[in-house]
């Protein structure tokens, strides 16, 4: 419910952090072009958030979400392709204004927050579901249940430790989690070269509309988490009986996990900017950023971020 949060911050961390940033050059892209890089940070996510308001509702009861095809579609299918189909048409130019694009730094700045959302979800995704496949079956519950529950502990519990305070159920979070994936979508230009692109890599791409409520879902859930009720995704209460069981165990602790995944992010961002301007080739580029292995669809069909 609050990892999102995550892919921003594994962003920042890899290419503004003090810990091994990334080159001048994408530091400038990003920094130009802050709420795009945040925007393709959680593009692949963003079928999740249609109908949030429900989806909250259901997650506060304890009830079962809803499957997303579309969810299901971008992570069974891989998001590397995605991203090389976008990479491809800054590199040759068919992003271009001139060509009727958004702008190649524009795609190119998608391009990088992509990049490094690939790189959490390749380092987090394989304790996540280790965790959560021996939990489903001691609890009798669904390993997408215990995905999300797993995810959201250990986001809050660490973004706790990252701020110095908890966000949840505070207005700035608002501004932590908000990109502006609506505008993206209503602008005409972008739309032709992601459903483009969505149909090349994915073999199909959703229907504008669908994408455009899936934004508005998104920026309700950063409302919802930044008022008064997104203290009910994780208490204090809760997160220290979470802390020794999903956040420390016996054999992990994701303060390493999350050292990892900004590793990975930052070489990931280089190796798509890199690239972008034709300075390597698509076997470096496959050798960098590995195609990924699908994620598993748990047993109701769903894949929670």
């Amino acid at each position: 419910m609050a990892t999102e949060a995550v892919h921003m911050t594994a962003l920042h961390e890899s290419v503004h952090g003090a810990v091994e940033p990334v080159a001048g050059e994408v530091t400038s892209v990003v920094r130009r072009h802050r709420s795009l890089a945040r925007f393709g940070a959680v593009l692949v996510d963003l079928a999740y958030f249609e109908r949030f308001p429900i989806a909250f509702a259901r997650y506060v009861a304890g009830a079962p979400q809803a499957r997303s095809a579309w969810g299901d579609t971008f992570h069974e299918k891989g998001p590397t392709q995605l991203l090389e189909a976008l990479l491809r048409r800054v590199r040759d130019g068919r992003a271009s204004a001139q060509a009727g694009g958004p702008g190649r730094e524009q795609v190119l700045a998608v391009c990088l927050g992509l990049a490094s959302h690939l790189a959490v979800d390749v380092v987090s995704h394989p304790l996540v579901h280790r965790i959560a496949h021996v939990r489903s079956h001691a609890l009798g519950t669904s390993e997408a249940q215990e995905h999300q529950v797993i995810e959201k502990f250990q986001s809050a519990i660490f973004h706790e430790r990252y701020h110095g305070r908890d966000l949840l159920g505070r207005s700035i979070y608002f501004d932590y989690l908000d990109v502006p994936a609506l505008e993206m979508i209503n602008d005409d230009r972008f739309w032709r070269l992601l459903s483009e692109c969505m149909r090349e890599s994915l073999g199909r791409a959703p229907m504008r509309d669908e994408m455009r409520a899936w934004a508005r879902g998104y920026r309700q859930y950063a409302r919802i988490v930044s008022s008064p009720m997104g203290r009910l995704v994780a208490t204090s209460r809760a997160k220290e009986e979470a802390f020794d069981v999903l956040y420390r165990g016996k054999d992990f602790n994701y303060d390493d996990v999350f050292d990892e995944a900004r590793s990975r992010s930052r070489a990931y961002v280089e190796a798509a900017y890199a690239y972008g301007h034709g300075d390597v080739d698509r076997d470096d580029l496959e050798a960098a950023i590995p195609r990924q292995t699908p994620d598993p669809v748990h047993e109701n069909g769903i894949w929670i971020p």
